[in-house]
């Protein structure tokens, strides 16, 4: 038997990984002490839902769930509201171009989604024939010759590659028909702008999430990813939204880390993520582990295998900068594996207590 399946969990309740790679069903709102918090979400997501021009900061330091903001948000909106959005998440990566990157994982997300974009085309042009994409693309027969031949699954992975921004050979390019190679962040905004305005008459709303912006470590690559975010917000009079996401304690690090008023300005709403507040701790816990619970029970409390003394102790002896979820969900399963050892049903204060040197974040 696997230790948390002895606490009746059928996974383990306090593994921290990607939000991305958790099941949909098992993400829910968790913190009953960020009320005005789950407002702004709220009103954010019926924004989108409404198709309007929308964007959203959210801030926090390390581990205090800001991804896992960014996939709640997913399920709100394409599960709980039931609308047909096109939701890209993207993060920045350190050591590598920022707004490639970004536009990168766009495009693959896109990509995933080329059949129900073409199946679009065909139901409100006739066909996915060359000309009808020319149509659907004006500005640039280069993208509407690379959708054609994605369409046709002609030459789709040449197509791809070059959709992609990755090195495609002149006669290849030729191939295609297609003139210009995708090499720099400027020829890539255009075509990325040029495919999202498409896409929100094709879905109810498009949302672009841009996460860990702050890994953009140059002051100059934040501007310019700044600027570009700008200029795609402002291309756009409705059923757009943009999400960036970074670490940081004060709304102020989001311009010291280079990202620009004019960008912060056209971000309605800001969320920012505080740390967990002990006089909700033991009902955060409650709403987590019962996503985990392999049968509900009414008669038993869902705190379970803490009491609440247990719990709020841990929280108490953790130092201040360490009361956040990603930690604190760590120095649990600590505790709850040292109580499966010794055969203990209930994690009291004096088991945290005299188990503190097991703790990770101390």
């Amino acid at each position: 038997m696997k230790w948390y399946e002895q606490f009746e969990f059928k996974a383990n309740p306090y593994e921290v990984k990607d939000p991305y790679e958790i099941p949909i069903e098992m993400l829910q709102w968790n913190r009953p002490d960020l009320a005005r918090q789950k407002e702004i979400l709220k009103a954010f997501v019926e924004d989108v839902s409404e198709g309007r021009k929308v964007g959203l900061r959210v801030l926090g330091p390390n581990r205090s769930g800001k991804t896992w903001l960014t996939r709640l948000l997913e399920k709100e909106l394409l599960y709980q509201k039931k609308i047909d959005a096109l939701f890209l998440y993207t993060k920045v990566f350190e050591f590598a171009p920022a707004f490639s990157n970004v536009y990168q994982q766009a495009i693959e997300q896109i990509l995933k989604q080329f059949e129900k974009i073409a199946k679009y085309v065909k139901e409100n042009k006739g066909d996915t024939s060359l000309e009808q994409w020319k149509k659907v693309f004006p500005e640039s027969e280069d993208l509407a010759h690379c959708f054609f031949c994605i369409s046709q699954k002609s030459d789709d992975v040449i197509a791809k590659s070059w959709l992609l921004g990755e090195k495609v050979s002149a006669p290849n390019l030729s191939k295609l028909g297609i003139i210009y190679r995708l090499d720099s962040d400027i020829k890539k905004f255009e075509l990325l702008r040029q495919v999202l305005k498409f896409l929100s008459q094709a879905f109810q709303a498009v949302i672009l999430v841009i996460d860990q912006l702050e890994r953009a470590t140059k002051i100059k690559e934040a501007s310019v990813l700044s600027d570009i975010l700008r200029e795609m917000l402002d291309s756009f009079s409705d059923k757009f939204a943009v999400v960036c996401s970074f670490m940081g304690e004060k709304d102020a690090q989001w311009f010291s880390l280079g990202y620009s008023q004019a960008l912060e300005g056209r971000l309605r709403y800001v969320i920012q993520l505080a740390p967990i507040d002990e006089n909700f701790v033991c009902d955060l816990m409650r709403a987590h582990h019962s996503l985990y619970r392999k049968q509900k029970d009414e008669k038993l409390d869902e705190l379970r295998p803490f009491n609440e003394p247990g719990l709020k102790k841990l929280l108490q002896i953790m130092p201040f900068e360490y009361h956040y979820p990603g930690y604190f969900l760590v120095n649990c399963e600590e505790l709850a594996r040292e109580a499966f050892k010794g055969e203990k049903n209930v994690i009291t204060q004096s088991f945290v207590v005299s188990h503190k040197g097991s703790l990770r974040f101390k």
